[in-house]
C-alpha cells in the first residue's frame, strides 16, 4: 500500500488492516519492520526512526511496551522495561561514557537506583577499577 505523502506499507492484511508481519516505511524515512494486529503495531518489531534512534522489542496497541532495547543518538542505549511508549519498570540506562544507571524507570524516570557502574578509571597506583556507587 502506498501514502500520497510516499509512506508506505509492505506486508499482510486481514480484514482491511494491518496483520501479521510487514514494514512501514515512513516519509520521513522512518522504518518499522515486525508484527501487527488490528492495523497497529502489536508485538515484537524494531524501529529505526529518521533521527538515527532505534528500539528493537515489544509493542502493544501502536505503542512501545512490554520488554526492549531503545539506542538514543548519542549512543546512549535503555535496556528493560517500557509501558505506553516510556521506559517503565526494571531497566539498566548506559550512558555514552560507559556510566550505568540500573534500577526503577517510572514514566521515563530513575526513580530507584540501585547499583551505579562507573566505567574504568585509573587509580593512583596505576591499576584499573570500576567503581560502584
Amino acid at each position: 500500500m502506498v501514502y500520497h505523502n510516499g509512506s508506505r506499507y509492505e506486508g499482510g492484511f486481514k480484514d482491511g488492516k494491518y496483520s501479521g508481519r510487514g514494514v512501514f516505511y515512513f516519509a520521513n524515512g522512518s522504518i518499522y519492520e515486525g508484527e501487527y494486529e488490528n492495523g497497529r503495531y502489536h508485538g515484537r518489531g524494531k524501529c529505526t526512526f529518521a533521527n538515527g534512534e532505534q528500539y528493537v522489542g515489544g509493542f502493544k496497541d501502536g505503542d512501545i511496551h512490554g520488554q526492549g532495547a531503545f539506542t538514543y543518538t548519542d549512543g546512549s542505549k535503555y535496556v528493560g522495561g517500557f509501558k505506553n511508549g516510556r521506559r517503565n519498570g526494571q531497566g539498566v540506562y548506559t550512558a555514552t561514557s560507559g556510566t550505568k544507571y540500573s534500577g526503577e524507570f517510572k514514566d521515563d524516570n530513575f526513580v530507584d537506583q540501585k547499583l551505579l557502574i562507573m566505567p574504568e578509571v585509573s587509580n593512583p597506583r596505576g591499576k584499573q577499577s570500576n567503581k560502584i556507587i
